[in-house]
């Protein structure tokens, strides 16, 4: 599984190439917090586990994806929270665990289905 995780790590940096080293490694810290919630046609449901040391004030977060527009919404987006704006422009970390996720996920699939 290491070397999926690792893999999965290549392919998060090809999709956001301009994020810092530093999300990455939030993004790879948050990866075990992640659950799957519920799947339907339009909306994909995640959890994210909040984590202090990485600086969130709530104990969860929840992400959706958009499945026709192909878009992540967390929480932490939510107008009232302090540097949401900022957040949702940048992309969180709690989406991109979801994705790196799904990437994992899928390679190990992959991996052990063929």
């Amino acid at each position: 599984m290491d070397n999926e995780i690792r893999e999965a790590i290549e392919d998060l940096k090809n999709i956001f190439p301009s994020k810092s080293s530093s999300w990455y490694r939030r993004c790879l810290k948050r990866l075990r917090s992640v659950k799957l919630v519920k799947v339907d046609p339009l909306y994909e449901y995640w959890i994210v586990e909040g984590d202090p040391s990485l600086g969130d004030r709530d104990r969860v977060y929840f992400v959706r994806y958009d499945v026709r527009n192909k878009r992540y919404i967390c929480t932490c987006y939510t107008p009232t929270k302090r540097f949401s704006w900022s957040r949702a422009k940048k992309v969180c970390t709690h989406v991109g665990a979801v994705i790196l996720y799904r990437i994992v996920k899928r390679k190990y699939l992959m991996k052990y289905e063929a």
